[in-house]
């Protein structure tokens, strides 16, 4: 598991998160325990959870469960089938500097900020940052602000083209303008470069390819009914 172990990874919490326990787990690196949610200083309520920290972390996102079965398995709550938490896309996590990647930054974002969502809908109040839609519809709106483009149709252009180490000017741009990149969105890709590596990149093509394929068994199902 790249540089982190056990003992890491406690030492890193234990302050903010003193009811939370890292173990080693068959060779899977869990955290479990009580996790408070914050709002103004103020303890709003506790989950009960899991968060499995992959073998590549911080080179991909940890899986996390809410485990007491207070959430419901719906889209609505942006859980899975099976109680998997859907807290963000993760290519918008591995698009961060690799210093705002640590188990700390993972449970004061991500996690944090999707419990308190739950909170937040337990008592009927909308959502604090403004809601992403679920599957498909959510990973395209995800996509669109990471890259700063207008269109699902430019999406998985750009990440083509973010998959190449070096990108040359004349080539196609891929926003569809029909101008070379050189004469249209060169900069904008070479800050795009800086954040999005290419094996993000090619993660988010595939993320896409496989959120329509699911997309498309679901409508399958539901026709069949």
């Amino acid at each position: 598991m790249s540089t982190l172990n056990v003992e890491d990874i406690q030492r890193e919490l234990e302050y903010h998160y003193p009811d939370l326990r890292v173990i080693n787990e068959d060779g899977r690196i869990l955290v479990r325990g009580s996790f408070p949610v914050l709002h103004d200083a103020f303890v709003l309520d506790r989950f009960q959870i899991q968060v499995e920290f992959p073998p590549d972390f911080p080179d991909s996102f940890p899986k996390t469960w809410e485990t007491a079965g207070r959430i419901a398995f719906t889209g609505e709550r942006h859980t899975f089938i099976g109680g998997a938490s859907c807290l963000q896309v993760p290519e918008e996590w591995l698009s961060l500097p690799r210093s705002e990647r640590t188990p700390l930054h993972f449970f004061q974002g991500p996690v944090h900020n999707y419990f308190l969502v739950q909170c937040f809908l337990d008592i009927g109040l909308p959502w604090p940052h403004g809601e992403r839609s679920h599957g498909v519809l959510g990973v395209i709106e995800s996509f669109l602000e990471l890259l700063g483009v207008d269109s699902p149709n430019q999406i998985v252009p750009f990440f083509k083209a973010l998959q190449h180490t070096w990108i040359k000017g004349h080539w196609d741009c891929p926003c569809g303008s029909g101008k070379i990149i050189r004469q249209c969105h060169q900069e904008h890709i070479r800050n795009l470069q800086s954040r999005i590596t290419p094996d993000v990149a090619g993660k988010a093509i595939a993320r896409i390819i496989e959120q329509l394929e699911l997309h498309r068994k679901e409508q399958e199902r539901e026709s069949s009914v």
